[in-house]
């Protein structure tokens, strides 16, 4: 569940658990979820 009080914890907890695993796609979601994050400080 995404938090909307902090999102960016929930970003780096989810992102803990992509590179704990040998995922190929954890670039491409890291930087998926580093552009959402990017929107969310925009939106400020």
């Amino acid at each position: 569940m995404i938090s909307l009080i902090d999102p960016l914890l929930d970003v780096t907890y989810f992102n803990s658990l992509i590179i704990k695993k040998d995922n190929p796609y954890k670039e491409a979601i890291t930087t998926a979820f580093q552009d959402l994050m990017g929107d969310f400080d925009e939106n400020k």
